[in-house]
């Protein structure tokens, strides 16, 4: 569970121990109480207690000047100040004065609508809220953040605890709203940009999401967040939302260019939708990662291919050989007999010749490679052909047909 560290919140207290003699028994206190301004503030109800001895106490108010005296017997031990008057910020404080010392202190009470008094009202809050969250209280730390939120507008690690306790307590609307808020407050904040994202996942508001995403880019949390998006996707995909996870996919790239997973999936989505130039794209930046990848290198084939590009396919295709020469092959025939019994001839024709180049006694390639020049009305090459599959293996089934056939082509 995340936990959040408390604030310092600031006092306004001067100490002063003059060389003065008091009574051996007794602790002598004394000072003068002002307002922010410095004006001396009347009625002030001061009250000196020990929390080892109960009846060093003592109690009084000040006077006209702000003045106030205390007389604290057996006093030994830290002293709990207490400074009120109604419309100022309280103060409580501790000082240790030991028995026959004197002690002067001035103190400072400003307005509880004071600037200062009022940070610092937010800061209690927000230490309130903090120490709810961290006994694992989210509703109540929740409340406690808005309020110091409220108080202080300007404290940004209010926000950012709130938008942490909504999101963790199911409420990303809320957590959407406080992070951003946060976010203008205080712009190179990670902790913000992180909860952006998190709840506009959480809302579907994939805009949102995908602007928080970008403002990650080259921070120490972008690869952390790339591996988000690209599992984002695989769920969409999953879902069966091809455009969303070609969003996600696409966004994981470019947040992090070092992940390839992304890449991977990029192809084969661009290929399903025909989009051959997006796929080798996506493909040429896997492969610099991945450059034995079997299933990648394959998909660089019939995507060159799709597209046209003889000369890409070509090399694709030689790759492809390299890396999986037996699968190569049989995908390529498979391919080829495709072509021709779609009456497709030159396609099929080519198909042929370039798996012959590569393994000059493939029978079944030489066979239906004789059957595409006899349709084509080449019958001197297709004899040519078959009498090779007859010399290949005369016993087949592809040798008994071509010697049959050989018996009538002129």
């Amino acid at each position: 569970m995340r936990r959040f560290a408390t604030a310092l919140v600031p006092l306004a207290l001067c100490l002063a121990l003059p060389a003065l003699a008091a009574k051996k028994n007794e602790a002598v206190v004394e000072g003068k109480i002002v307002d922010e301004e410095g004006t001396p503030l009347a009625g002030v109800a001061v009250t000196v207690s020990s929390p080892e001895d109960p009846g060093a106490r003592a109690e009084t108010t000040s006077d006209d000047k702000g003045r106030f005296r205390v007389e604290v017997a057996g006093a030994s031990s830290d002293l709990i100040w207490s400074f009120k008057k109604e419309g100022h910020e309280p103060l409580i404080t501790t000082l240790e004065i030991s028995a026959g010392k004197r002690a002067q202190v001035d103190i400072t009470l400003p307005s509880d609508t004071s600037e200062g008094a009022v940070k610092r009202r937010a800061l209690s809050l927000y230490n309130e809220g903090v120490a709810a969250f961290n006994e694992g209280d989210k509703e109540k730390a929740k409340g406690l953040f808005q309020q110091a939120a409220d108080a202080d507008p300007s404290l940004a690690q209010a926000r950012i605890a709130l938008a942490e306790a909504a999101f963790q307590t199911d409420d990303p609307a809320r957590a959407l709203a406080a992070a951003r808020v946060a976010q203008g407050l205080d712009p190179e904040n990670l902790e913000a940009r992180r909860l952006v994202l998190q709840s506009a996942q959480k809302l579907e508001d994939w805009d949102a999401m995908d602007a928080a995403a970008d403002s990650l880019k080259g921070t120490e949390l972008a690869p952390s967040v790339a591996v988000a998006l690209y599992n984002l996707g695989v769920g969409a995909l999953d879902a069966g939302d091809r455009d969303r996870a070609i969003r996600h996919f696409e966004k994981a790239s470019e947040v992090d260019p070092s992940l390839a997973a992304p890449y991977s999936a990029l192809a084969t989505l661009r290929f399903n939708k025909q989009d051959y130039r997006g796929c080798l794209d996506a493909l040429e930046t896997y492969l610099a990662k991945n450059p034995d990848d079997v299933e990648a290198l394959r998909l660089r084939f019939l995507a060159a291919d799709a597209l046209g590009d003889e000369a890409l396919a070509a090399e694709a295709r030689t790759a492809y050989e390299a890396a999986a020469p037996e699968r190569a092959a049989a995908e390529g025939y498979e391919r080829a007999e495709t072509l021709f019994k779609n009456n497709q001839l030159d396609e099929a024709r080519k198909a042929l010749e370039t798996i012959l180049a590569a393994d000059p006694n493939h029978l079944r390639a030489n066979y239906t490679l004789g059957l595409c020049l006899l349709n084509s009305g080449d019958s001197a090459g297709a004899r040519r052909q078959l009498q090779k599959v007859v010399e290949l293996a005369p016993e087949s089934q592809q040798g008994r047909d071509a010697k049959e056939m050989l018996q009538y082509i002129q």
